[in-house]
C-alpha cells in the first residue's frame, strides 16, 4: 500500500520498501506457502526491483516488489504449489516461459462496474492460461519496470 511520503511520481524511502518487502512476504505465505521448492524461504529471496504502485478495485493500493528465485524445476515447483496454495486466494499455479507470456500480450476492453477499460491481457496459450485484472496490471509494469530495463542494461554492457 502507499504512504503520504510516497506518491506515483516519488520514489518510496527504504523504510517504506522494508515493509513493503516485509508485507509482499507475507502475502506471497500466505498465498502460495512457506517458500520456494526445496525448503527455499521467501525471505531469503532478494530483491531486484519494485513496480509503480497499482490502484486495486478495493481502497488500496498494491505495489508489487520483485524477487528473485533461480531456476527451479518445473514439475518439482508445480507439485509444491499446489499442494500449499491458497485455495481462496489462489486458482491454479502454472509455469511459463517469459516468451511464451509476452508473446500472448494484447490491450483489451474489459468492463468493470460497466464501465469499458482497455486494460492488459496475456493469454499463455501452451497453459491455457488468461491474465488479466489486477494480476495483468502487475505483470505489464513487472515486464515495462523490471525485465526490459534490465535486459536493456545487459545489451548496453560492455562485451
Amino acid at each position: 500500500s502507499s504512504s503520504p511520503s510516497s506518491s506515483p511520481s516519488s520514489s518510496p524511502s527504504s523504510s517504506l520498501l522494508s515493509a513493503l518487502k516485509s508485507a509482499c512476504l507475507r502475502e506471497t505465505s500466505e498465498e502460495l506457502g512457506p517458500g520456494l521448492p526445496p525448503q527455499k524461504p521467501w525471505s531469503s529471496l532478494p530483491v531486484i526491483g519494485y513496480c509503480d504502485w497499482v490502484p486495486a478495485i478495493t481502497p488500496v493500493a498494491v505495489y508489487p516488489v520483485v524477487t528473485y528465485g533461480g531456476f527451479i524445476n518445473v514439475e518439482e515447483g508445480r507439485g509444491a504449489f499446489n499442494k500449499t496454495k491458497c485455495e481462496g486466494e489462489v486458482k491454479e499455479v502454472f509455469f511459463s516461459s517469459i516468451e511464451n507470456i509476452v508473446g500472448g500480450y494484447s490491450r483489451r476492453v474489459r468492463e468493470k462496474n460497466r464501465v469499458p477499460i482497455k486494460m492488459p491481457q496475456f493469454n499463455v496459450e501452451e497453459c491455457e492460461v488468461e491474465i488479466w485484472g489486477l494480476t495483468g496490471i502487475i505483470l505489464e509494469g513487472f515486464l515495462d519496470r523490471i525485465l526490459l530495463k534490465n535486459l536493456e542494461e545487459i545489451e548496453e554492457a560492455p562485451k
